[in-house]
């Protein structure tokens, strides 16, 4: 047992070396948006008392050593990655903007940028800008200063700063949380509550009465408009290779995607759909919220997005009304002769379609309204059916695959290959993500999941209503309440089969004493290396196994089907062809496996190369199946 540090060593100095490069190069970053501050800031002297160090638990600051005096650590704390921790703990994750009232010593922003996504922002209202220069010294904060993800604020008037930012960059939203920190007064915090709420309802005044005119000079219309503002990194995926694919047949393609702060809410979007007058717009899981029509004059403002800003009063409505008026109208943006011979699609102009990737369950958009003009695509049949049972009417658009990934030899996926795929997502199935709380609830929790991970290769695959049943007789707890009970079930679906079949994946492959790898989100959660997923890496594997649940069909197992690899996935008597809607078929583009014996037989085979042929088929049929075709499939009447 290591003995515990005398309590005098917590006070010994632990030197930590700063490159001198980094202070310049974070003020270069914050000079492209804030030239003000990043001037100001360079004229910042630290104090002589003040020595590079590192904390207790590691994290780089500045010790304060003046004569007389106790060393004391910059930012109030010695262990400031640990407090940062324990402050961040009882924060709900959220993909929304947050505010820090205080720079401390740089640990909770550094902590909000690992958790927040990249369409997420952190705005910081320190007072001190000695604060704003130690930390420049400390921490690497280019790349999030670049991106506009760490907005720092001048001490005077950030109210003025931040109005002129939200002006200039229509696609930022003003930070919807303020986090408390230790040290910061409550009259702070209050000060800083209202200026955040004062932000919000000016920036939806402006934006909800904004008015979009048309361009003054015409332009040719685009071809293709293809979106992907919802936070869903498997339709931003999609939105990539549509746009791809637009080029590849000669379309004109306008890509727009949620990729950083300043394009979370829709304004910009919609301006540069109506300059452009694209004759058809795709967006992958949800548009923005009443898209207009770009085949019509554009009356329109933006509306507030729900959840963000308050709504626009009766009299904003009305003054928008009246400023919309006044937009010239947009010709209908028919493809002329003597703007070229281009292909563009054969659908009428203004065509808008929207691609749902996710089941209603499983993605907020579900809540919105779809304009009536809108007509939703479903990119598998899992999909259709969800959306069909919530009411709305869906056409089949199902998952595709990328011509350069049929373009690629199926021999260089294969040549000395020693390791398997696993592919398939893989959620958290930790009661806490589930929000299981209750005593009860974990017990029946944790009895599901080892009933469920026994039952993966049997003949009849779990099902959830009838799973819960029969842990409730065991176990002699039952629920209830109607709402928990469902989305119990729900969860049962959508997170312990999953993961409990990506166990038995895992298992069959360390028992067969062979190397995995993960291909799809959440495989590190489960103890697997993961591949990149954006672009996703070439890999040299003899065989795959698909988790196949709760939707069997994805993106990922059609790439690697394309890409030659032989695909196995977890079979039982229960499950249908139809499952696959015509993109793969079972035995005879993948192998079903029943048992796990059949499983091990699979591996064996393609590792010895007999389960080629299969390869070769699949790939062959997902040459009729590539997004190019799913785009000319777009024009023809559905009944």
């Amino acid at each position: 047992m290591t003995p515990a540090p005398a309590l005098q060593s917590l006070d010994d100095y632990r030197p930590c070396e700063l490159d001198p490069r980094l202070f310049a190069e974070n003020l270069a970053a914050l000079r492209i948006h804030a030239p003000d501050l990043a001037q100001r800031l360079a004229r910042v002297e630290l104090p002589p008392a003040w020595r590079p160090a590192r904390a207790l638990d590691g994290w780089p600051l500045f010790r304060t050593e003046r004569s007389g005096e106790p060393p004391q650590y910059f930012g109030g704390s010695a262990a400031p990655s640990t407090r940062a921790a324990a402050v961040l703990s009882i924060v709900p994750e959220s993909d929304r903007n947050v505010a820090l009232p205080a720079m401390l010593a740089g640990a909770e922003l550094s902590l909000l940028l690992r958790r927040l996504p990249p369409h997420a922002a952190v705005f910081v209202f320190e007072i001190d800008p000695l604060a704003l220069a130690a930390v420049l010294r400390t921490q690497d904060l280019r790349v999030p200063l670049q991106a506009r993800r760490v907005i720092l604020t001048l001490p005077e008037e950030p109210d003025r700063m931040l109005d002129a930012l939200l002006i200039r960059e229509e696609g930022l939203l003003p930070p919807a949380t303020l986090l408390r920190l230790p040290g910061v007064p409550e009259e702070r915090i209050a000060e800083l509550q209202a200026l955040c709420e004062r932000l919000s309802q000016r920036c939806t005044k402006r934006r909800s009465t904004a008015v979009l005119d048309p361009p003054a000079a015409a332009e040719p219309p685009t071809d293709l408009a293809v979106l992907s503002l919802s936070a869903s990194a498997t339709a931003g995926r999609a939105a990539v290779e549509l746009a791809e694919a637009g080029r590849e047949l000669g379309l004109t393609v306008l890509h727009r995607a949620l990729c950083a702060p300043i394009d979370a809410f829709p304004l910009p979007h919609v301006r540069a759909l109506i300059g452009r007058r694209p004759v058809l717009v795709i967006s992958c899981e949800s548009a923005p919220p009443h898209l207009p029509s770009t085949a019509a004059p554009p009356d329109y403002c933006v509306p507030s997005e729900a959840g963000q800003f308050p709504e626009p009063t009766r009299d904003d409505r009305a003054a928008a009304s009246r400023g919309a008026s006044r937009g010239r109208p947009v010709e209908s943006p028919g493809r002329s002769s003597e703007h070229g011979a281009q292909p563009s699609p054969s659908c009428a102009p203004g065509a808008r379609f929207e691609l749902r990737c996710h089941p209603p369950s499983q993605t907020l958009a579900s809540a919105a309204p779809m304009d009536a003009d809108t007509e939703v695509l479903a990119a598998s049949p899992f999909v259709e059916r969800a959306w069909r049972a919530a009411g709305r009417h869906v056409r089949p658009f199902y998952w595709a695959v990328r011509a350069a990934d049929l373009a690629d030899p199926p021999a260089d996926r294969r040549r000395g290959a020693s390791c398997v795929l696993l592919v398939g997502d893989v959620p958290d199935d930790s009661e806490a993500a589930a929000g299981v709380i209750h005593p009860t609830h974990r017990i029946l929790w944790r009895e599901l999941q080892r009933r469920v991970r026994e039952s993966v290769f049997q003949q009849r695959r779990p099902e959830p209503v009838g799973l819960l049943d029969s842990v409730e007789r065991a176990t002699g707890m039952r629920i209830s309440d109607e709402p928990t009970r469902a989305a119990l079930i729900r969860a049962i679906a959508d997170r312990i089969v999953p993961v409990a079949i990506a166990h038995r994946l895992i298992d069959l492959c360390v028992d067969a004493a062979i190397p995995c790898v993960g291909l799809g989100p959440g495989w590190q959660r489960v103890g697997v290396a993961a591949l990149r997923a954006d672009p996703p890496q070439r890999v040299a594997a003899f065989a795959a196994l698909a988790i196949g649940a709760p939707d069997p069909l994805t993106p990922d197992l059609l790439r690697v089907a394309a890409w030659g690899i032989p695909v196995g996935m977890p079979w039982s008597g229960e499950r249908s062809i139809a499952e696959f809607g015509g993109v793969l078929c079972p035995a005879a583009h993948f192998h079903p496996l029943a048992s796990t014996g059949a499983a091990n037989e699979f591996l064996r085979g393609a590792r010895a190369g007999r389960e080629c042929p299969i390869a070769r088929a699949a790939r062959e049929h997902l040459k009729q199946h590539t997004w190019s075709h799913r785009l000319r499939t777009l024009h023809q009447p559905q009944p």
